[in-house]
């Protein structure tokens, strides 16, 4: 849903004239990262590089100047972007730099939150539901800045 979401955003933002089953039909590209679940352990496509093999395929539609084809890969370059960091967002980790290393790269699992006596304070992982700031709302805010950078550019063009 946050692919899908984006995606729509990014599409009106930016005044792209394509119809609402494309964007759907990207969402679904950017989560088909999630097969390697099943095979390889997060570390095929949850790394670093398909986002940059995404944004060179933009780049080269930029330059051959195919501008359906360039939106195409910019949007699904957002929506994997925005699929990673919220699955980093969860604490698990992902293999970012794979094949060069198998780090896992995690954001912090901490909040922070207001107690019943009115007082701020940081929370760590179990306690996050009652947290005002958390992990994947600091990421749902950075992916929509993104997406909002991103059409406030274009109309600065």
């Amino acid at each position: 849903m946050l692919s899908l979401a984006g995606g729509y955003i990014l599409v009106k933002g930016m005044r792209l004239d394509y119809k609402i089953w494309t964007v759907i039909l990207l969402a679904l590209l950017s989560v088909l990262i999630d097969e390697d679940h099943f095979w390889f352990q997060r570390l095929y496509l949850h790394n670093i590089f398909i986002v940059t093999a995404l944004a060179l395929a933009t780049l080269a539609f930029y330059l051959m100047k195919q501008e359906k084809a360039k939106g195409y890969a910019m949007i699904l370059t957002v929506m994997v972007i925005g699929h990673l960091l919220v699955d980093m967002s969860y604490g698990q980790g992902l293999h970012l730099m794979y094949p060069l290393s198998r780090d896992l790269y995690v954001l912090p699992q901490i909040g922070v939150g207001v107690n019943k006596d009115l007082q701020v304070e940081v929370a760590k992982s179990s306690s996050l539901t009652e947290c005002i700031i958390t992990p994947t709302g600091v990421v749902l805010a950075a992916y929509f800045g993104l997406i909002f950078a991103m059409i406030a550019a274009k109309k600065f063009q």
